[in-house]
């Protein structure tokens, strides 16, 4: 039997404004899948995004959510978490929005280490307005910085920034 998607949806946005094969609407079904297995409750979450492709995932889901501004998104997420500490907090942004304009939001967000999800999403803004994107120029970065982030999908980056920054849980 097909996984039913409806429920976890605002299904009055579908279709979604995303390109076809960008990668975001395979990253929005495998959340909705993740949060199903997990059980967790649309009032017991709350999405935070930022602006872009990106930030559209808050739309698209039919949880608590904040679209926020521009490189804010961990930001706003810290807010979120510390007014609702019971909360599951999943921040949801762009490369631009998590590692340029919003890096050093990201940086703090992660020395804090207050239990926010953060999923960076590779946006290739090189394609809307011919500028290099982050995950571009860190792979110019020295080998030694590249050894420590771990690249999972050509879509999806997840960095160990407690590893990065030499932080111990």
């Amino acid at each position: 039997m097909a996984f039913n998607y409806d429920s976890y949806l605002r299904l009055e946005k579908m279709p979604t404004l995303w390109c076809w094969g960008c990668g975001d609407g395979v990253i929005l079904k495998a959340f909705i899948r993740a949060v199903d297995k997990l059980g967790i409750g649309k009032d017991d979450m709350c999405v935070v995004s930022g602006i872009g492709c990106s930030g559209r995932f808050s739309s698209y889901v039919d949880f608590n959510t904040v679209h926020t501004t521009h490189g804010r998104t961990v930001a706003f997420a810290t807010g979120v978490k510390l007014a609702n500490p019971d909360k599951h907090v999943v921040c949801v942004a762009g490369d631009g929005d998590a590692l340029a304009i919003g890096g050093n939001h990201t940086i703090h967000g992660c020395r804090r280490n207050i239990d926010i999800t953060l999923i960076v999403i590779n946006n290739v803004y090189l394609w809307s307005n011919k500028l290099p994107n982050m995950l571009l120029q860190l792979q110019e970065v020295s080998g030694q910085f590249l050894k420590k982030l771990e690249i999972s999908t050509q879509h999806l980056m997840v960095v160990n920034w407690q590893r990065l920054l030499g932080l111990h849980s």
